[in-house]
């Protein structure tokens, strides 16, 4: 299932679809989500929660995201890359494809994260806070906090096998 597929947000019904459409990102001290179209750490730790969060689910990112992992799909998910490239458009039937997935995943960039962020569909967000400041070109978009709740929290502290002191937070979204 590590299909994906190019196109805007035109043919997508995600007002319909009654499942979690969830944030996960990254996001150091300073708010840094990039430096030149990578990310600027090696995690492991957090890579690992990301594919465990995400198997065998839908993920939706922008194009710079794509061609940050190489042009390739990940594996066991449904990739849906969202461009303004008509040319690269594929023909199908996008809906029934989210269907058959639990959750949709918003894995970034920037404008996709805002876009989705603005068009208040998002119930969920799965975060990593780095506890360090990052040199980097891309931010994470400002979020009003004040309109979500912290239902689960883990520390993980700096070690030999983590570079870094984090926390992985899950918010949902208050009502």
């Amino acid at each position: 299932m590590h299909t994906y597929y190019f196109t805007d947000l035109q043919g997508i019904k995600l007002d319909d679809y009654k499942k979690d459409i969830i944030i996960i990102a990254a996001i150091s001290k300073n708010n840094i989500i990039g430096y030149k179209n990578k990310l600027p750490w090696f995690i492991p730790k957090d890579l690992k929660r990301f594919k465990k969060l995400t198997y065998k689910n839908t993920i939706i990112m922008g194009k710079k995201t794509f061609e940050s992992i190489n042009n390739k799909p990940l594996k066991n998910r449904l990739n849906i890359i969202l461009t303004n490239n008509k040319n690269n458009y594929n023909n199908f039937n996008l809906n029934e494809k989210i269907k058959k997935t639990n959750k949709i995943f918003i894995i970034g960039g920037y404008s996709i994260y805002k876009m989705f962020l603005n068009m208040d569909i998002v119930n969920k967000m799965e975060i990593t806070k780095i506890y360090k400041n990052f040199r980097g070109d891309v931010r994470f978009p400002k979020i009003n906090f004040k309109k979500w709740k912290i239902i689960y929290e883990k520390f993980v502290y700096q070690n030999t096998n983590n570079p870094y002191k984090l926390v992985f937070r899950t918010y949902i979204k208050k009502y």
